[in-house]
């Protein structure tokens, strides 16, 4: 009688916990915003998460990740665009599956306030999650 009383409590608690919590999917893709197959890297993996602020009216230098990452942009209008001219403009409560080996940079479109985002990376140990240059970066192109 006591396991079929326990058995009884544990399926109602795990029933209840099952229905306690929504899942919502934000993002799931197999390509970045710039339509570049994603591909992930060779190695023991990795995962990296990030807090990033931009200030108000800056702009990153030219970069790149020769890994895969994911961005939520917490709030802020942020314009990432790429070496040639192309750009797109993400806000408040978007994802941005990135660019993967290819330069580009941010740039906060607002004069008064931050932008934040939280930023996933997927890489392998060892491994940089990005390359910084003005000059041509080995593993980055444009």
């Amino acid at each position: 009688m006591r396991l079929i009383i326990a058995s009884l409590i544990s399926i109602c608690l795990f029933g209840l916990a099952a229905h306690a919590a929504t899942v919502d999917v934000l993002s799931q893709a197999t390509q970045s915003w710039d339509g570049t197959t994603l591909a992930y890297p060779d190695g023991q993996a990795e995962l990296s998460v990030m807090r990033i602020t931009i200030n108000p009216a800056d702009q990153l230098d030219f970069h790149c990740h020769p890994v895969p990452s994911a961005a939520y942009v917490v709030s802020g209008d942020l314009e990432v665009s790429l070496k040639d001219g192309s750009a797109k403009v993400f806000k408040a409560g978007d994802i941005i599956t990135e660019v993967v080996g290819r330069l580009h940079r941010g740039i906060n479109l607002s004069e008064t306030h931050p932008i934040e985002l939280i930023v996933f990376y997927a890489s392998a140990v060892g491994q940089p999650i990005t390359l910084h240059g003005k000059e041509p970066v080995a593993g980055c192109h444009e």
